[in-house]
């Protein structure tokens, strides 16, 4: 990686008319080929500073390449500054941490979240899905556990996806606003509690998520509705095989609708079933069973 301080001497000498355009060319693009320096590397160095003078700079690859340069390390030292501030926010401490503070003029260092590697995406996604378990105005939690529990989320789902691409990032935002809706009050309970682990979190299907988010009366409710489906589809069974007969009327109900079992099956195919002895039956309009 090219360090910063020693860079800043060519670009003030690019800046100067001192270095070939050629090597000024050279350093600039090895410069936008890495990751952007830390918040605090760059106040050290004052290398955005030079850079920003280099925009205007009369060579024109040089000034095109030093206004994507700026750009990208624009958008980097504002995230950065980003998630320190909302670090300190979430650890409830009102002066905040330097931000960007203490980097090595790698992307990602500083004052930001110390979990997750250092990865500036990985940190990221961190915060959102700490932002998340503290979604409940009435719920609040100590900063330092939601961000805690981020982060052993994080590590779960980076672990899963086998890094920090398009499958992790897309699980981790899923999850994220999973957790912030009203609805996912009892779960993000069971994270704070202990009684749900990051991984078995991470590692729920959408069906499974799906369950997790509803009320204890929802799920009775789909409980006492699949009962009844599956008697219902029981039922459906039973009735393809019973023939209504005034022989077998219920005697509890008197209907027609009911299932004969015999508990004597030798030679039943010679007889007709009003002359199969010891006859248990089942009306399945009414459940009630009786014997002939």
């Amino acid at each position: 990686h090219p360090h910063p301080m020693r860079a800043q001497a060519e670009l003030r000498q690019l800046a100067a008319g001192v270095l070939p355009l050629q090597r000024g060319e050279a350093v600039l693009s090895d410069l936008a080929r890495h990751a952007p320096p830390s918040v605090a590397m760059l106040r050290k160095t004052k290398a955005g500073v030079t850079i920003k003078k280099l925009r205007a700079h009369a060579h024109a690859t040089i000034a095109a390449l030093s206004a994507i340069l700026l750009e990208a390390w624009k958008g980097a030292a504002e995230a950065e500054e980003w998630r320190t501030k909302r670090t300190a926010e979430l650890r409830g401490d009102a002066k905040g941490a330097a931000p960007g503070g203490g980097g090595d003029g790698r992307g990602g260092g500083g004052g930001g979240p110390s979990t997750a590697n250092g990865d500036p995406t990985r940190q990221t996604v961190m915060l959102l899905v700490a932002e998340s378990i503290n979604a409940g105005a009435d719920e609040r939690v100590d900063g330092g556990t939601s961000l805690d529990i981020a982060a052993r989320i994080e590590k779960a789902a980076f672990s899963l996806t086998g890094g920090s691409g398009k499958a992790y990032k897309v699980r981790l935002r899923a999850l994220a606003a999973s957790l912030s809706t009203p609805r996912a009050a009892s779960l993000r309970k069971r994270l704070r509690d202990g009684e749900l682990s990051a991984e078995s979190l991470v590692g729920m299907s959408s069906e499974e998520m799906a369950e997790a988010l509803m009320s204890a009366e929802e799920r009775q409710a789909k409980r006492v509705k699949k009962q009844r489906d599956e008697r219902a589809i029981d039922s459906l069974r039973l009735d393809a095989q019973v023939d209504q007969n005034a022989a077998y009327a219920c005697t509890e109900c008197g209907g027609l609708r009911c299932t004969t079992f015999s508990t004597n099956s030798f030679g039943l195919e010679l007889l007709s079933r009003s002359e199969v002895p010891d006859m248990i039956i089942d009306c399945l309009d009414c459940g009630h069973r009786f014997t002939i």
